[in-house]
């Protein structure tokens, strides 16, 4: 559930992670480090909330080491898409995201050891793009990229990363319980998930969640410009006018 906006499991995730990352001694105190998580618009992905509880444990630890806490940054980009990124073969998801406008303000990261985090890596096609942003601004950085888990086995079809994404929650109407709980906050792919769903399952998705938790995803998904996208536009009219109409009673 964890790519569905459970952040219990992306805080234990990324205090494994850290875990695993640290006794590499990849954090020298001659080099200021610097956290930056998987690139995004306005709403964080899974991976940023993996990304933010590693950095929370890191810091504690060089602290502990009596070296300076990291730093924070972030790759913005502009550009969003409805395609199920997951489901896509190597060539299609570079293809998609060669598209993509990524940036990092290098004056900040300059001369830092950057330390680039991400859930899952599975044909290495945002470590390319990332690469090569680095590349086009001529940033003299030390990068690391961190992942919590690779599919190492090229054998291995690309489109596995969906069926991993899917094997908890396949609909929105399974996501509601997540949702209506304590431990979830809102990433893309739930509100994508939700953007993207038929009006049927909509419908019925709806009247599980409380108002507010449907103003809120409204806000994320003018927030990421998903109202933009004409695949979104059924489902996003319909949630405004929920969420806008006035309350009965």
């Amino acid at each position: 559930m964890f790519k569905h906006g459970c952040g219990i499991t992306a805080e234990e995730f990324g205090a494994e992670l850290c875990d695993f990352v640290w006794p590499m001694g990849i954090c020298q105190p001659s080099h200021q480090v610097v956290v930056v998580p998987s690139p995004y618009q306005h709403v964080l992905p899974a991976a940023g909330y993996l990304a933010r509880a590693f950095q929370e444990h890191l810091n504690i630890r060089l602290s502990d080491a009596g070296q300076s806490v990291s730093e924070d940054a972030r790759i913005y980009r502009n550009t969003t898409y409805r395609e199920d990124y997951s489901s896509m073969t190597r060539e299609d998801r570079l293809k998609l995201i060669s598209g993509d406008k990524f940036y990092i303000d290098g004056s900040f990261v300059e001369g830092k050891h950057c330390l680039f985090i991400d859930d899952i890596r599975v044909t290495g096609s945002h470590e390319w793009v990332i690469s090569e942003m680095c590349r086009n601004l001529r940033l003299d950085i030390r990068a690391t990229f961190i992942y919590y888990a690779e599919i190492a086995d090229v054998g291995i079809p690309a489109s596995i990363e969906a069926d991993l994404n899917r094997a908890t929650i396949t609909g929105v109407c399974d996501l509601a319980d997540l949702m209506n709980s304590p431990r979830f906050v809102f990433n893309t792919r739930v509100i994508k998930m939700v953007l993207a769903a038929d009006s049927h399952d909509l419908d019925q998705f709806t009247t599980l969640l409380s108002r507010s938790i449907l103003s809120k995803l409204y806000r994320l998904a003018v927030g990421n410009d998903y109202h933009r996208i004409s695949g979104y536009t059924r489902n996003f009219d319909r949630i405004r006018s929920l969420v806008t109409s006035p309350k009965q009673g």
